[in-house]
């Protein structure tokens, strides 16, 4: 069983994982101490070994919304640690309890949205003025999309976070 805990119940001295891409990460984060690890790249056991976690103190795992983090606490738990919770919504909630540093920084989610609804529009618009094989663009477009929102993971994200813009400065 997944347990959560609301942002104002975390105690000085809790353990806080961030489990956000770097470029979420750099949008909004804690201006508290936390760890950062992308869930595709976290390693519970190695993440256990290395930070000395013998679960007297709780790890509250954070995500934008709590999906991530949900999964992340259940792949500790697999690994043996049940001193785990989810932050209940993510640093969407977080922000209102707990102190934030912010950026001016477009959000991912926009820039996916910018990029995809160009795609679609430039497709269509190839398909209909030049030729019918632009018309496979808006497609695999639509198609990928689908599949973020089934699979909570979004290649155009993950193309985006590497461009120098959303690079740390």
């Amino acid at each position: 069983m997944i347990k959560q805990i609301h942002p104002q119940n975390i105690k000085p001295g809790d353990l806080i994982l961030d489990v956000r891409m770097p470029a979420e990460r750099a949008e909004i984060h804690l201006d508290i101490p936390f760890f950062a690890v992308e869930l595709s790249d976290l390693d519970c056991k190695k993440f256990i070994r290395d930070h000395k976690l013998d679960g007297k103190k709780c790890l509250n795992i954070l995500c934008r919304t709590g999906r991530r983090a949900a999964l992340a606490c259940a792949m500790f738990q697999k690994a043996g640690f049940e001193n785990v919770a989810v932050i209940q919504g993510g640093i969407d909630n977080a922000k209102n309890f707990l102190p934030v540093i912010k950026s001016d920084r477009m959000s991912l989610e926009r820039q996916v949205r910018i990029s995809a609804g160009s795609l679609i529009v430039i497709g269509a618009t190839l398909g209909a003025l030049v030729h019918n094989g632009f018309y496979i663009i808006p497609f695999f477009v639509g198609i990928m999309l689908v599949f973020a929102g089934i699979t909570d993971w979004c290649g155009m994200a993950k193309i985006l976070q590497y461009m120098p813009w959303n690079q740390s400065k």
